[in-house]
């Protein structure tokens, strides 16, 4: 009988630190989203797993507002957001200040048009 209560004890506290991470990780998300520093990044890579995994990894570089320099870096997207992925293509990334490498994320679902190509585009196309 004390082998299983010490089973379930370790059981519950297993539990507990799985919500605190997964709570945790929510809030991380939250705060980069909302009071994240936005900048640019322009996709380089796009590696998308084959077979039960279901998710990728786009590599893109962006610029580090903070310190001026341009850093590369990995997210793991969805797969169906590595399809969308344009290599050279430019997206919004959102970072934490401090932590840049560890905490930058690229959105595919916000890319970035550049203004001077729209304009030409509109202004030469067809009759």
């Amino acid at each position: 009988m004390k082998k299983k209560q010490i089973i379930r004890i370790i059981g519950f506290i297993l539990l507990v630190l799985w919500l605190f991470a997964v709570i945790n990780n929510c809030e991380r998300k939250k705060n980069l989203f909302y009071h994240g520093v936005e900048t640019i990044g322009v996709v380089e890579e796009v590696l998308i797993n084959k077979g039960h995994k279901a998710d990728g990894k786009i590599w893109f570089r962006y610029v580090d507002v903070d310190h001026l320099q341009v850093l590369r870096t990995c997210s793991y997207r969805s797969r169906s957001q590595c399809y969308e992925a344009v290599i050279g293509g430019m997206y919004r990334v959102r970072y934490i200040t401090g932590k840049p490498g560890k905490t930058a994320t690229i959105y595919i679902d916000e890319p970035v048009y550049d203004t001077i190509y729209d304009n030409l585009l509109f202004q030469h196309r067809p009759q």
